[in-house]
């Protein structure tokens, strides 16, 4: 598992570690916003598969074992109550003085819709251009790969294996945003005994999360440091003291494992445990039902 925003630099590492498809490993790589990353690797065909997974996702499948937009679904078909027709023409819509844009905004404005309207034509294009045919490809395809992503993340009790081969082997986090509520989401998905590391450039977010982990008691060899630092550089006829690299890479990386908790009933991680621990999190404010 991994989440970056470093435009795909550590995916394709990631990607060349794994090895050929043939060998069986697969990367989940969970991503914010709709649009999913690029990552230019040549030829993809022969990398391990990508499966991507969207943030506002992840709270979904750990608490229902679905994806947001299949339970949404679930919810409207399910419910007795539907949406009351509006009684006031839809054509017409009112506006009042202080809802009214100005005259200075009203460029800006009108700007913005031509881009929206554009980008909506060129997307309508695209799927009329489509046969059914493909369509219904397209939709099976990505129906499999939902299937594949659950069954790896939150499987079924007829899914688990005795051994956790099938399951998550590590997490890695190198994200610029606060990384502490997408850290103890996506360890949820981690089985015991599996290696995490993260990585930010600011120590005070790490130190956050060490603490975090060290009081829930779910992780173990948990190590702070930075890796871009030599205490002492030792060359034949001289030694430098300490050296700093300064090429723009720098930060700090927080490291361990995963290890099962006392409240926990299993250490297989189904579906009930990874739904009691994720309320546990949101019990105690370390996360929210914000994307």
């Amino acid at each position: 598992m991994l989440t970056e925003s470093y435009a795909g630099l550590i995916s394709k590492a990631v990607l060349e570690r794994l090895g050929h498809r043939s060998c069986g490993s697969r990367l989940i790589n969970f991503h914010h916003g709709t649009s999913t990353p690029v990552i230019d690797v040549s030829p993809l065909g022969d990398y391990s598969p990508i499966y991507y997974v969207q943030f506002e996702d992840v709270t979904s499948l750990l608490l229902t074992g679905k994806f947001a937009r299949e339970h949404r679904e679930e919810i409207l078909l399910d419910s007795p109550h539907r949406k009351k027709p509006r009684t006031e023409d839809p054509g017409i819509e009112t506006i009042t003085a202080e809802d009214a844009p100005s005259q200075s905004e009203k460029p800006l404005q009108r700007a913005e819709d031509d881009v929206g309207n554009q980008r909506k034509k060129r997307q309508n294009g695209k799927y009329c251009a489509m046969t059914p045919e493909i369509r219904q490809k397209r939709q099976e395809e990505k129906q499999k790969q939902w299937n594949e992503i659950r069954r790896i993340l939150c499987p079924t009790e007829s899914q688990l294996s005795s051994g956790l081969e099938d399951r998550p082997d590590c997490l890695i986090v190198a994200t610029k945003f606060y990384p502490v509520e997408i850290t103890l989401l996506l360890m949820q998905f981690l089985p015991p005994g599996r290696p995490f590391v993260v990585h930010s450039h600011i120590l005070s977010t790490l130190v956050d999360l060490y603490n975090i982990l060290k009081r829930r008691g779910s992780c173990t060899q948990l190590q702070l440091h930075d890796t871009w630092l030599r205490p002492i550089q030792v060359l034949p006829n001289r030694t430098h003291p300490v050296m700093k690299m300064t090429s723009g890479g720098g930060g700090f990386v927080l490291r361990g494992y995963t290890v099962q908790r006392l409240e926990d009933p299993d250490a297989h991680l189904t579906r009930s445990t990874m739904r009691a621990s994720t309320k546990q999190l949101f019990d105690e404010g370390l996360i929210s039902y914000s994307k």
